[in-house]
């Protein structure tokens, strides 16, 4: 079991973060929007990536020059102060805008980067990366919450599928499975602790289903991607992000 501080004590420290540097005083602005698949993520070697089937979306805060980024499944639009974008009452659309401006925050103050989502052939040579990464350290037995189809793909191959676990939300995705590969749904959490390693995509954090994950991990815990940049340097959690911008 792994223990990870609550949402809202995230979204408390970053607001102390952005005080402390003073730009919750220069009434910065900050502009959420939603972006298309092909801003998203380009043309990707592969074609069944959530972005590219509507079950998923990347929405973008902006404040000034920098951007942070988070995938949702609630994307709404946003434009006002930092201060007010971080106070927004406790919805799935406020809690994906949180989540993006904390991302543009801290990448503004210039704790974090790769806050910006990679493109075109990148996300499948990011799988290849994570399978060298996951081999020295070792790992025998990998779960991978999230389909990122690209992930899924390399690991079976490079693991075998007796020794990869796959979990996702997306009741299609449950049904049909994955490459032969069964895929479990939120019910079987308690499988988790039987891997080496668990790799959650950073939805986890905008979903929230982050702390649930975290009763059943006994192995090593990474999070995977962009979205959980500013959440992961808050919490200390390792990340696997290897061509982010």
């Amino acid at each position: 079991m792994k223990t990870f501080i609550s949402f809202d004590n995230f979204i408390e420290k970053v607001k102390l973060l952005a005080r402390k540097s003073g730009i919750m005083n220069k009434n910065l602005e900050v502009e959420v929007g939603k972006l298309t698949p092909e801003e998203a993520i380009g043309s990707p070697l592969r074609d069944d990536f959530p972005l590219l089937k509507g079950k998923e979306f990347l929405i973008e805060a902006k404040i000034e020059s920098v951007r942070g980024q988070a995938f949702t499944a609630y994307p709404a639009p946003f434009k006002g102060t930092i201060e007010e974008a971080l106070n927004l009452p406790d919805t799935p659309f406020a809690t994906s805008i949180k989540v993006a401006v904390a991302n543009a925050v801290l990448r503004y103050l210039g704790y974090v980067d790769k806050t910006i989502h990679c493109k075109d052939e990148t996300p499948s040579k990011c799988a290849r990366e994570l399978i060298h990464f996951l081999k020295s350290k070792g790992y025998s037995t990998v779960s991978l919450v999230g389909l990122q189809p690209a992930f899924a793909s390399e690991l079976l191959s490079a693991f075998g599928k007796n020794r990869v676990l796959i979990f996702d939300l997306d009741e299609g995705n449950i049904k049909k499975g994955f490459e032969g590969c069964e895929v479990f749904g939120p019910d079987k959490y308690n499988l988790l602790s039987t891997s080496d390693v668990v790799l959650a995509t950073g939805s986890t954090v905008t979903n929230k289903t982050l702390w649930e994950i975290s009763k059943h991990i006994n192995g090593d815990f990474y999070l995977y991607g962009v979205t959980a940049r500013a959440y992961a340097f808050i919490a200390g959690i390792p990340e696997f992000c290897k061509f982010g911008g």
